[in-house]
């Protein structure tokens, strides 16, 4: 026979206490807790003068130099740059020795090994956006076609990603980057586009020294 439930019609429901003891403070932020403030950099990347043209109170001119600067105030505003895809053109140049007149050909550099191809920050952006961000492939690509008009089909972003996956894990940057191993589906968790990038340029094989030096000044 089961016996008959403990939790009756009558019965007051138990409220539940939390373990956590009170502090003594107010409740939001504390006094002297740092904010995040933003402050003016010593080296802006563009600086625009806004210099008046005439006196407020005469309204003699102001353009000669006879007008000395007094104090010059600064405000500064932190902004996005246009977002637009940057075209670098690579041309080797083919020279001919004045000696023995042996032609020797520059070398392209290892991210343009043909005639057009998008470059490794972009790559890395994708990698990012899927693997670090969870962005869904259908939502990147319209990320990218919206901010850069780079129209990318879903099998590059895809080969991207796995390309990315093995070349990381050939370097053994999952255990440098995060300390863990990951699997062989994707790439190490907590990366930055940076990190990607960088990765991305070593060369094969776990013996980078690259990879040592940059991990040891994390």
């Amino acid at each position: 026979m089961t016996p008959p439930s403990s939790d009756g019609v009558g019965r007051v429901a138990r409220k539940t206490k939390s373990l956590r003891k009170r502090s003594g403070n107010k409740a939001g932020r504390q006094l002297g807790h740092r904010g995040e403030t933003l402050h003016l950099v010593a080296r802006p990347d563009a600086v625009v003068e806004h210099r008046p043209l005439v006196c407020r109170a005469c309204q003699a001119p102001l353009t000669g130099g006879d007008a000395p600067e007094v104090l010059r105030e600064r405000r500064q505003v932190h902004e996005v740059p246009p977002l637009r895809l940057v075209v670098r053109e690579h041309q080797a140049l083919h020279l001919r020795c004045p000696q023995c007149q042996t032609v020797t050909v520059g070398a392209f550099p290892a991210e343009a090994p043909s005639r057009a191809q998008y470059g490794p920050h972009l790559r890395a952006l994708v990698v990012y956006l899927v693997e670090q961000q969870l962005v869904p492939y259908g939502r990147v690509r319209e990320l990218l076609s919206d901010l850069f008009g780079a129209h990318l089909s879903l099998g590059t972003l895809v080969q991207w990603v796995q390309q990315a996956a093995s070349t990381l894990e050939s370097v053994d940057a999952i255990r440098w980057a995060s300390g863990t191993v990951s699997t062989r589906t994707s790439p190490a968790p907590y990366m930055t586009v940076a990190r990607i990038v960088f990765y991305l340029a070593l060369p094969a094989g776990p013996s980078s020294s690259r990879a040592s030096d940059e991990d040891r000044s994390r």
